[in-house]
């Protein structure tokens, strides 16, 4: 159990109607929403148990007893006496339809089990109940997570899903900053605090944006985090807030990429190797690829396109697929050029002895990215950035064997 949850008990007779909201509100306390849904009436105790009879009873007297209820009380809470007096229905605790009366007070949540209610100058028949209901509707608090933000490039915002294990029936709102991490706000993406959003009534989720800063600096992938720092319940007449109850997992990760060509200035970068295409696509290369040869080129990277295989001599026939190892021979420019290089980039990513500035998933989504038109990279300009990262830290490689390259980055790092 925890701060937020509700108990609903409902005292109905012809004429009348009252919901009662019983909410947890922490540190020991309760508060009761008292509604009067249909008729009116002047609400004046608040009977409880805990539903264990011990055969002694709690019992205001006079006009507010419980006489008759058949229930053993452990408590009973006085609000007003009977009559409207002077006030009329303008007295606190007088409801007509619609209104309600409110109070906090010292209970132990958990152990509400039954409810009674002691009214007067009611709308029923006789005047005045002694309501009882023992079966309470339990609302628990609402539950959240906020997942981790895909990886986007630096210049797009950075999307998180703030979810409800459910919908409720009221508003939930949500207040969240972010962290730096390796990402530093306000160089790399514009930072949050304490910012406030809503989940409403009947939906389970909501996204939150977090802008990115495009700068000109060559980075690696960068990282930053947001949480939930409190959650605030828009339940009628309550205002129940709460940095820690209601959390599954209030932590979630963004990931910035960088769309800096690295030949455009940015540095050596000796922590990052790569091989060249021309050196996975002569005899030594081929031997050590990590991926099939004849796997289908755009399958592996999600795109759609025909190929001119005449380029740069002719205009000739398009085909509508390559192999991988096609595409890291074509020639040309533009999208071909993209292609080669991009092949090799996913060779270096997935080969477990380079230090590769991407990762082999990066690299497939910055290639779909850019063919398909997207806000990250254009097709020349990745195919730059793979071309440089594609032979960086060492000597030209193509005319050595695989092992002698390696041992080249390793002595360059060195």
């Amino acid at each position: 159990m925890s701060a937020g949850d509700i108990k609903t008990y409902n005292i109905v007779y012809p004429g009348l109607e009252l919901e009662i909201n019983v909410i947890d509100i922490g540190n020991g306390q309760v508060r009761f929403e008292i509604k009067c849904v249909t008729g009116s009436a002047d609400v004046n105790a608040i009977y409880h148990n805990d539903g264990v009879p011990d055969g002694t009873s709690t019992n205001l007297g006079g006009p507010l007893n419980m006489n008759g209820s058949g229930v053993d009380w452990d408590g009973a809470i006085k609000l007003s006496d009977p009559g409207l007096g002077k006030a009329g229905w303008d007295k606190p605790t007088a409801l007509t339809a619609g209104e309600s009366y409110v109070f906090d007070t010292a209970l132990d949540w958990a152990k509400l089990d039954d409810l009674g209610i002691r009214a007067t100058s009611t709308s029923t028949a006789e005047g005045s109940i002694k309501g009882v209901d023992g079966s309470a509707e339990v609302t628990l608090a609402p539950k959240l997570s906020v997942a981790d933000a895909a990886c986007v490039i630096e210049g797009n915002a950075s999307v998180f899903t703030i979810s409800l294990e459910k919908a409720y029936d009221y508003d939930v709102y949500v207040t969240y900053s972010t962290h730096g991490g390796t990402a530093t706000d306000g160089d790399d993406y514009s930072g949050i605090v304490k910012s406030v959003v809503k989940i409403p009534a009947g939906s389970t989720s909501v996204d939150v944006q977090v802008a990115t800063i495009d700068d000109t600096a060559v980075e690696s992938e960068e990282h930053f985090s947001l949480t939930i720092d409190s959650v605030r319940l828009d339940i009628p007449g309550a205002d129940i807030e709460s940095a820690t109850a209601y959390t599954i997992d209030g932590t979630a990760e963004g990931c910035i990429q960088d769309n800096d060509t690295s030949n455009g200035g940015g540095g050596d970068h000796p922590e990052f190797w790569g091989l060249s295409k021309g050196f996975w696509g002569n005899s030594n290369g081929l031997q050590d690829w990590d991926l099939n040869k004849n796997a289908s080129f755009e399958t592996t990277f999600g795109v759609d396109r025909n190929w001119d295989t005449e380029a740069p001599f002719n205009s000739g026939p398009t085909v509508p697929d390559l192999t991988l190892l096609d595409a890291l021979k074509i020639q040309g420019g533009g999208q071909n050029q993209l292609a080669s290089q991009a092949v090799a980039a996913l060779l270096n990513a997935s080969d477990e002895d380079m230090h590769y500035k991407y990762t082999k998933d990066q690299v497939i989504s910055m290639v779909k990215d850019a063919f398909d038109g997207g806000s990250g990279w254009t097709v020349n300009g990745l195919a730059a950035e793979f071309e440089y990262w594609n032979a960086h830290a060492g000597p030209n490689d193509e005319g050595h064997t695989y092992a002698e390259s390696i041992n080249k980055l390793e002595m360059h790092v060195v």
